[in-house]
């Protein structure tokens, strides 16, 4: 764990889920690979952080985006009805 709080440590997801042991297990993909890799670096950064008696980092903002509400549609009036003859 010292390794990566004290290097910056360059990791290929694809090189480790291609040497990954094909034994008839499951085979993590390349992202969730990098997600653990993330989830480890930051576990590091909040145990050195408790260690110098610093508060924990922020919570990542990555989140996925929402999408919009589409807006509510103007109710169009007919002409026709609106002339009086």
């Amino acid at each position: 764990m010292k390794l990566i709080e004290t290097h910056d440590v360059s990791v290929k997801p694809q090189n480790i889920q291609e040497a990954w042991p094909k034994d008839g297990r499951e085979v993590p993909t390349a992202r969730a690979i990098s997600e653990r890799i993330a989830k480890i670096r930051n576990s590091v950064k909040v145990t050195a952080a408790s260690d110098a008696g610093l508060p924990p980092p922020a919570a990542s903002a990555q989140t996925t985006p929402r999408k919009r509400t589409p807006r509510k549609r103007k109710k169009v009036q007919d002409n026709a009805k609106n002339k009086s003859l």
